[in-house]
């Protein structure tokens, strides 16, 4: 069987063997050998394995013809050309001025002649944010009048100490707001506001100054603990060189009372189970935690440490005689001095609440590293805390000595001024002046308390002001670090 190609050579095949045959008559074999002789054909042996080829002249002559045809392209294609970057100058990236446009639209801004220019506003203040020291408001100071600023005051025996005389237009304003008739009703007894803030106390009616100002009434612990915080704050503002004393509050004595009765009168700790011993632990530990509070200066307002005084004034309430004594803990003489306003009444014996105080103090002290304090004095090194047989600081277990003071301002025996003379005692001890009996005149006493501390409460609810100008900051405590052999080390 045999075919002619589109280009008028001719192939024949048989056998499945295909002969192809140019014009001139060459024959090209199966593709593995190529033979070609002009004018013969050319026929491919299959048994043939030559890898040579032969190409005759006019082959290579057609072949080159055809390379060359491949070269010519009908479209006007403009050539590729290849840059390199670094031959590119800064020029090339730029814009001749032919490039750009000759024209360019302008866009015009209207600018509107006949707006009108606001009026300034003169901001005006709410009346809830007003000053209460200008009468005008503006952007200047000029129309503005300023209002007395009166000045305020610490605590209410500023500038007026207890040997001082209270202005007597100050005394009879009080007295007259607080002698009503009908003080038991609510509307009269009322202050016009909420109640009166002493930090420790809120009075909320007349009647708590009323039993303060009036004979013959007796004092409550709220009474005393207000006059011993004012007079705790009164020392706290002076400078630490200038520290001289501190006081507790009526219930100081409530929590060394717990701590006694559990360590000394509880007889019967045998026939206790070990889960009562526990329960009893645990709420004597809250007294004593309250105890040494105290002494470190935390636990009541204005309060400070004892290891920078060298006097602590305590109430005490003598529960068998319902009788108010001062006692004032010498701490340099390792003493506790007792004033006592009924002394010439009755038979001199030394309170069971001061021999409490004169056993629990010293172990205490101890506890709450009081001697290990050194910043103001050095306790440890006072003659009065050393052993005279060996010189070494004496063991908690030597309670604190007792004496009572003498030639003291004295109560009648039916009166119920004994609250009032502890008071007067130790604002007296803390102005260091000798109590006077020409001085000492209860009556005026109990109305010169009642009315400075009603201007006081007054004039804090009035005007607003709390606890920051009423309660000192105490100090920045100092930590410590154990010494390098009381630590222990893991490996």
């Amino acid at each position: 069987m045999g075919g002619v190609a589109e280009d008028g050579g001719g192939f024949s095949g048989k056998n499945g063997e295909h002969h192809i045959v140019d014009d001139a008559g060459d024959v090209d074999v199966d593709g593995v050998g190529v033979a070609v002789n002009e004018g013969e054909p050319i026929v491919s042996d299959p048994k043939d394995s030559s890898t040579s080829t032969t190409i005759s002249p006019s082959t290579q002559a057609a072949i080159e013809a055809l390379i060359k045809d491949l070269g010519k392209d009908a479209t006007n294609a403009r050539p590729l050309y290849s840059y390199d970057p670094k031959n590119i100058t800064s020029s090339q990236y730029l814009l001749t001025d032919s490039q750009l446009p000759t024209e360019i639209p302008i866009t015009e801004i209207a600018v509107k002649t006949d707006a009108v220019t606001p009026v300034h506003r003169n901001r005006m203040p709410s009346r809830r944010i007003q000053s209460p020291y200008c009468t005008s408001f503006g952007s200047s100071e000029k129309g503005k009048e300023k209002l007395k600023d009166m000045a305020r005051l610490h605590f209410p025996f500023e500038g007026c100490g207890i040997a001082d005389k209270v202005s007597p237009k100050l005394i009879e304003d009080y007295m007259n707001w607080n002698a009503s008739d009908d003080k038991y009703r609510s509307r009269s007894c009322s202050f016009g506001f909420t109640m009166m803030d002493f930090v420790v106390a809120f009075p909320m009616n007349k009647n708590w100054f009323y039993a303060m100002s009036q004979p013959n009434k007796c004092w409550s612990d709220e009474h005393i603990d207000v006059i011993f915080y004012y007079l705790r704050k009164k020392s706290k503002l002076c400078s630490m060189d200038q520290y001289r004393y501190t006081t507790t509050h009526c219930l100081f004595m409530s929590h060394v009372k717990n701590c006694y009765d559990r360590y000394y009168m509880d007889d019967d700790d045998d026939s206790l189970t070990t889960q009562e011993h526990i329960d009893r632990a645990s709420v004597v530990s809250v007294h004593e935690r309250s105890i040494i509070n105290i002494i470190k200066g935390f636990g009541i307002p204005a309060a400070l440490p004892w290891h920078l005084v060298d006097e602590v004034y305590i109430p005490i309430n003598c529960d068998q005689q319902f009788h108010w004594v001062l006692a004032v803990v010498e701490l340099k003489n390792r003493l506790i001095r007792v004033f006592d306003s009924s002394i010439s009444t009755r038979k001199q014996t030394i309170p069971h609440e001061i021999k409490m105080l004169s056993k629990m103090f010293p172990s205490y002290l101890l506890d709450s590293g009081f001697f290990e304090e050194n910043e103001r004095t050095k306790f440890a090194d006072c003659q009065a805390y050393k052993d005279n047989n060996n010189g070494s600081l004496l063991e908690p277990q030597v309670p604190f000595m007792i004496e009572f003071a003498q030639d003291i301002p004295t109560q009648e025996s039916d009166s119920l001024d004994c609250g009032l003379y502890v008071t007067a005692f130790a604002e007296y001890i803390s102005d260091q002046i000798n109590i006077s009996y020409a001085d000492f005149n209860s009556d005026y006493l109990r109305q010169r308390y009642g009315a400075l501390l009603w201007s006081y409460g007054s004039e804090k609810a009035k005007c607003g002001y709390v606890s920051d100008n009423d309660d000192p900051p105490k100090s920045r405590g100092v930590v410590t670090p154990p010494p390098e052999e009381d630590l222990v080390h893991i490996a």
